[in-house]
């Protein structure tokens, strides 16, 4: 059994992202896509703006590069509220079936509101599955 802890997403983000937003970094998606259990700590602080939400997605790569076929497997985090000037924690837990089976995942980290700014951070916490 495999246990890691570790911080998968640390980045400042000004601005809407809409459909868009920001992914892990490409090194942790067989760690993030090997589990049995998956556990994420989000901390958004540094908030700013109005009506300002926190959308985490996690989504299956089954090759490397093929951006249209990335399939979502879940939402850990949707449309989070965030409130302005507090450090605001959120937790989230994925577990089969919720895992991919090409042992290849990434979050997908998107900041909405109007003139939006936060420093979001995920600690990614697992249980290996052999």
């Amino acid at each position: 059994m495999r246990l890691f802890h570790e911080l998968v997403f640390d980045r400042f983000i000004e601005g809407a992202t809409g459909f868009g937003g920001f992914t892990s970094k490409f090194m942790w998606d067989p760690v993030i896509g090997g589990v049995d259990t998956l556990r994420l700590m989000v901390v958004a602080d540094h908030v700013s703006g109005t009506s300002v939400v926190l959308n985490i997605g996690v989504f299956e790569e089954p090759e490397v590069g093929t951006a249209p076929e990335n399939i979502p497997i879940n939402s850990p985090l949707p449309n989070a509220p965030l409130t302005p000037g507090q450090v605001n924690i959120f937790n989230a837990t994925l577990s089969d079936p919720n895992v991919p089976f090409s042992y290849g995942a990434f979050l997908w980290v998107s900041l909405n509101g109007t003139s939006p700014v936060a420093h979001v951070r995920i600690w990614a916490t697992g249980r290996g599955r052999a």
